[in-house]
């Protein structure tokens, strides 16, 4: 495996309790190169969401991150942890302890204990990255990187008593917490190192070679965020919808592609003729459809991603060119 997870919107989240995370388009807490907002959980408000990976990880785990805070808060939280869904387990990651003036320090934690000389500071107002790794074992580690610099290592016994696995990043915002804080670009491996890994999110921008579904890209370019009353839809089987999406930002040209993240929200009534969705690829004249989403027939709304690590055109690593030159869609089944 390589990334098994990645996030630029809300709807891309579990809430487990609180208000959900929701979306943050404040000036300096993005790159608008990359993003069309952020991911905000806010003052004064309890949020508490995971993303969940598309297969567990059970050994070494990197997750990485852009961060804006606008100010230092002295409350306690396990705020970026490696989850344990099934056993509701924050297994390990970083804790805010306290306030330095404007700096927000933190430390590394294992299953909610701060660990001895983890201690390290991030100044607010400023954006940063940050990059967590997290090896389990009776020999293992956990590190953070702030803007791709090593500021917290520990080394030593980093298992958790009848957790053998993790399967999701949950991020936590303490309602006494009075200041903001705005994540983007949330990419999570399960290989390789994530330090200086981008992720770019592009929308529909003008419409495909398919419109058999009612409604036209016009009704998904959200931006940025989700409106389930604007969408296309069918009653129609093997209907298929397909746009153009903005081209990756000449900025990050030189850049390889580690894999392609495709993520729809749709819901499906139990009535409709339709029974599921697949997602949809057109390269030139070649079409590439998925294996079905698994969508419940119950009328909620549900989000679902492909992850693509290689071409299915070409069986090899995914190109900026191609991305740029593909549509992307859905098909109904």
């Amino acid at each position: 495996m390589a990334i098994i997870a990645t996030a630029s919107e809300p709807e891309e989240f579990t809430p487990i309790a609180g208000t959900p995370i929701s979306w943050g388009t404040f000036s300096g807490t993005f790159d608008t190169t990359l993003s069309y907002a952020s991911l905000y959980q806010g003052s004064y408000s309890f949020r508490d969401d995971y993303l969940k990976f598309t297969t567990p990880a059970t050994n070494t785990c990197w997750f990485h991150c852009t961060l804006y805070m606008n100010g230092s808060t002295n409350i306690a939280t396990n705020v970026i942890n490696f989850y344990d869904s099934a056993g509701g387990v924050n297994v390990a990651g970083i804790r805010t302890t306290g306030a330095n003036g404007a700096a927000q320090t933190m430390a590394l934690h294992l299953n909610g204990t701060v660990l001895t000389n983890t201690s390290f500071d991030v100044s607010s107002s400023t954006l940063h990255t940050i990059d967590l790794e997290y090896v389990r074992g009776v020999t293992g580690s956990i590190k953070v990187y702030v803007d791709d610099s090593l500021r917290a290592t520990f080394t030593g016994d980093t298992t958790v008593a009848g957790n053998t696995q993790f399967d999701g990043v949950r991020l936590t915002h303490s309602s006494s917490n009075a200041k903001n804080w705005y994540y983007s670009q949330l990419i999570v491996d399960d290989t390789v190192s994530t330090i200086g890994k981008k992720l770019a999110t592009g929308k529909p921008n003008a419409a495909g070679t398919y419109s058999e579904w009612t409604g036209s890209y016009l009704d998904v370019d959200d931006n940025p965020g989700l409106d389930i009353n604007d969408f296309v839809s069918t009653e129609t089987l093997n209907a298929r919808f397909t746009a153009n999406f903005a081209n990756i930002s000449a900025t990050y040209v030189g850049y390889a592609v580690d894999a392609l993240a495709i993520t729809t929200t749709s819901r499906i009534s139990p009535s409709s003729a339709v029974n599921d969705i697949q997602h949809m690829i057109r390269s030139g004249a070649t079409d590439h459809v998925t294996t079905n989403l698994g969508i419940v027939k119950d009328n909620s709304v549900q989000q679902h991603t492909t992850l693509l690590a290689t071409s299915p055109f070409t069986g090899q690593p995914w190109t900026r060119t191609e991305i740029d030159g593909a549509e992307f869609g859905v098909k109904a089944v």
